[in-house]
């Protein structure tokens, strides 16, 4: 699976809830997913608890949990996302951690590849 670059982020196109969305590849994230709060309206994702997680400037932050479907290489995997103000999606390492990452910013390149 090929990215890009956008607004200086690496950017992949995954599959959520049967929509093609775009993702920012984000290292920091050790959750699965988070998305913004307008695509899980547009979604109409499930609403099943509240989680909180620390955000990068280390405020601590109580947000909805919704259950969604995402396709990796053609399997299906039912997980559960954050929600956000924000008008970012943001993959995390969790969700990617059986896949092999390759971001290299000075050559244009974002790529994620299945290591089984």
């Amino acid at each position: 699976m090929e990215g890009y670059f956008k607004y200086g982020c690496p950017i992949v196109k995954i599959e959520i809830q049967d929509n093609m969305e775009e993702v920012v590849l984000d290292s920091g994230f050790n959750g699965q997913l988070m998305l913004p709060r307008k695509l899980i309206v547009k979604l109409k994702l499930k609403h099943i608890g509240y989680s909180d997680y620390l955000s990068a400037d280390g405020e601590e932050v109580i947000t909805k949990m919704y259950e969604v479907t995402v396709k990796l290489f053609g399997e299906s995997m039912k997980i559960e996302a954050l929600s956000t103000e924000s008008d970012l999606a943001l993959a995390g390492m969790e969700l990617l951690h059986d896949y092999k990452i390759v971001i290299e910013r000075s050559r244009d390149k974002v790529e994620i590849s299945e290591t089984k």
